[in-house]
């Protein structure tokens, strides 16, 4: 039962929502743990042990650090274990999963890296010992953010929990969220997939300049879908518990820079790392080497966060290249660039970033480099190609269409100018949205 089936929309969310609003407030956390441990436990049974076991891990760490508040050294050596128990099972289940191609345990790097934050953030005094367990556990494991996330930390979770206000215009707004959500993820991403793995089993020697170039635009877009997609579903749901998660995408491919991309991708996993890597090694305050090696270490660890492989950390060098790039040789004067060619240039510079990332090796990837600009006498286009284009226009153009901030404006436009026919018509779009979602389903 994926949060993107028919018996999570039709039968465990309706009920899940009608327990929640019927019990007393004091017990509304309760409900939400349970149905996240339950929606875990019917989704990956295997893996419910190990998700349940760090938690607790977790919280008896965070429970010992706040019983030694006056011993600083046994105070620091158990934050050590804390981490270092977090980023080995990170590490050790991808490297597994890299050897034995096993399947990665849903929401590990969620939830590991949610309890990792907490004792950071415990030890430095920025959060407080929260004894009710039942807190601590629902940030880690909440349902609606265990795949892909957004990242919360403790302050900002814990005020939303504890005050938990329901609202029927919350509700509203987090339903119709939920619905583009999940029209992203199945209409966008799953197809977009298909598209993909077509142009992904043309042989070596039947590549051509254009095939190269959809492998790479298919994959951007799938990624891009999927991520954004879960994340919309993510907040929606939060909403309809009357929640707030933070955003996680914000129009990536509309970046007016290279780092700005950043800012907008994964918005909350960028966030972490910065918080917790970047700033607590100098930033860019230590000089300019210490600026270059923080930031390489950053953005390796960024695409380090899609799994341990060579391609991956390439692929954050190569942005980091542009970043540093922006900051010493651009500086102020990309300002006095118009912002058309600053977008084109991020987009571009993004989207070939996805000759890195879409190949399994180095050499994979110099091919895809190589015959992406013509250099290894490889044709235009093939007849192939030309039906895989043709047989998939609409979805193409959707997805370039969909990957902007066009729609978000002209509801803004709607809801400044047009108020009630902006709530009407956005919950037709929200039915509308749903019965698609539905139908691809069946």
């Amino acid at each position: 039962m994926n949060i993107y089936s028919l018996s999570f929309l039709f039968l465990f969310l309706p009920i899940c929502v009608f327990v929640y609003y019927l019990v007393p407030l004091k017990w509304k956390r309760t409900v939400l743990l349970f149905a996240s441990l339950l929606f875990y436990a019917m989704l990956e049974p295997k893996n419910l042990w190990l998700l349940i076991g760090s938690i607790l891990l977790d919280y008896l760490v965070a429970q010992e650090m706040d019983a030694c508040k006056e011993h600083l050294g046994r105070r620091r050596a158990w934050l050590f274990f804390g981490v270092i128990k977090n980023l080995g099972i990170v590490v050790v289940v991808a490297v597994l999963y890299q050897l034995r191609m096993m399947q990665s345990p849903l929401g590990i790097q969620i939830y590991t890296l949610t309890g990792m934050g907490y004792l950071i953030d415990l030890y430095k005094g920025d959060a407080k010992f929260d004894r009710n367990i039942t807190n601590f556990a629902l940030m880690c494991s909440f349902f609606a953010k265990i795949y892909t996330g957004p990242l919360v930390d403790y302050q900002y979770f814990e005020s939303q929990i504890n005050h938990i206000k329901p609202s029927l215009s919350r509700i509203g707004e987090g339903i119709g969220r939920f619905a583009q959500g999940l029209a992203k993820k199945v209409i966008l991403a799953d197809q977009i997939r298909l598209v993909y793995e077509q142009v992904q089993a043309i042989p070596y020697s039947q590549s051509t300049v254009t095939s190269i170039w959809c492998l790479v635009l298919f994959q951007a877009f799938w990624l891009y879908f999927t991520l954004s997609g879960m994340s919309d579903v993510a907040k929606g749901l939060a909403e309809i518990f009357s929640i707030d998660l933070p955003r996680n995408f914000y129009y990536p491919f509309q970046a007016r820079m290279v780092e700005d991309f950043f800012e907008r991708f994964n918005i909350t996993v960028t966030a972490f790392v910065r918080k917790y890597l970047y700033v607590e090694l100098g930033g860019d305050q230590n000089g300019p080497w210490s600026t270059i090696f923080n930031t390489l270490l950053t953005t390796m660890l960024m695409g380090l966060w899609f799994g341990i492989r060579i391609n991956y950390m390439v692929w954050g060098i190569y942005f980091a290249v542009f970043i540093l790039f922006e900051r010493f040789i651009l500086g102020s004067r990309i300002e006095k660039i118009p912002m058309f060619f600053r977008r084109v240039y991020s987009f571009v510079v993004v989207i070939y970033s996805f000759t890195i990332f879409t190949a399994t090796s180095l050499q994979e990837s110099w091919f895809y480099i190589t015959g992406s600009i013509g250099l290894n006498h490889l044709e235009f286009m093939d007849d192939k190609m030309g039906y895989i284009l043709s047989s998939n226009w609409l979805l193409i153009f959707c997805c370039f269409f969909f990957c902007t901030s066009f729609v978000n404006m002209m509801f803004k436009q709607l809801e400044k100018y047009l108020p009630k026919f902006h709530d009407l018509f956005g919950a037709a779009v929200s039915a509308g949205l749903l019965l698609l979602v539905v139908g691809f389903l069946l």
